[in-house]
């Protein structure tokens, strides 16, 4: 038994629009984004938003993804539904 999987890579910047599922596998690599999901998985379409890290709290909209976490910044996948 095996089951197929979605590859979506790309190079995306702050506001680009990105389709996956909640529950993919994200690697990022210089502004890289590579997701892995099950092809059958429900996808939700995200917009890709960056917020400053210091030492505290960070908050982020509710169902968002981290993408990626770099020295001074996280790079979040916020659901488009609740992007404001």
């Amino acid at each position: 038994m095996s089951k197929t999987l979605t590859v979506k890579s790309r190079y995306v910047s702050t506001y680009d629009t990105l389709e996956i599922s909640p529950n993919a596998t994200i690697k990022s690599d210089g502004g890289r984004l590579k997701c892995i999901y099950d092809s059958e998985a429900k996808e939700r379409e995200y917009i890709v938003n960056s917020f400053p890290i210091d030492d505290g709290e960070v908050e982020v909209p509710t169902d968002s993804i981290i993408a990626a976490v770099n020295a001074s910044k996280l790079v979040v996948l916020v659901p488009k539904d609740q992007y404001e």
